[in-house]
């Protein structure tokens, strides 16, 4: 894939699924290539809700709860995706679309607890969609208890603080994160966008 042959990448990743099935995260990173790269997003809705068949147990290993619970945020990203892409807006959460996307991210949570990028991708949808800021807040507290340094999520959890005028508190996101990822340009553009509208 990184060599830009998308048809060979394409071949092998439908050899992957041919040969395990029901393998959660080769069908997961399957659908993900063929909604971004291939943009065949019918192959990819079809591979997301393989990905995520509901078998009535989040039970198993570490590792398959964690991939259980990639697979579920990825195709809440899909569906929200695709939903927006034909104007859905969903701002007080009681659109079906909406509903259906927090049902997939809440299980993703229930899946793995402890999925910091699951937790993240929840709080941005609480925070953009839902227009939730409580849950928001709660969400992205979690997601950075178990991941304190991850630039993306500092990044989004200052700019919900902004937004909530807690200043400080974004300040220090932004610090931190700059001093993990110094080039990081949302973190760069929103600790630059606090400076100057605080500036007497």
């Amino acid at each position: 894939q990184t060599s830009g042959d998308v048809d060979e990448a394409s071949r092998l990743y439908e050899d992957a699924i041919d040969l395990e099935p029901m393998h959660q995260t080769n069908l997961a990173n399957c659908a993900l290539f063929m909604w971004r790269v291939r943009g065949d997003t019918d192959r990819a809705a079809a591979l997301f809700k393989a990905a995520t068949f509901d078998d009535g147990s989040d039970g198993g290993s570490a590792e398959e709860r964690r991939a259980k619970a990639s697979a579920l945020s990825l195709y809440a990203l899909f569906i929200h995706a695709q939903w927006q892409s034909v104007g859905g807006h969903g701002v007080d959460g009681h659109d079906a679309q909406a509903v259906a996307v927090e049902r997939l991210h809440a299980r993703a949570i229930r899946a793995d607890a402890t999925h910091a990028v699951a937790l993240a991708r929840y709080a941005d949808f609480a925070r953009n969609t839902r227009r939730d800021a409580m849950l928001a807040a709660a969400l992205f507290e979690r997601a950075l208890k178990l991941a304190p340094d991850d630039p993306t999520i500092l990044a989004s959890f200052a700019e919900l603080l902004c937004e909530r005028s807690e200043l400080a508190r974004a300040a220090t996101c932004f610090v931190r994160g700059l001093k993990v990822a110094p080039g990081h340009r949302r973190l760069s553009r929103g600790y630059e966008r606090l400076l100057q509208e605080n500036t007497t």
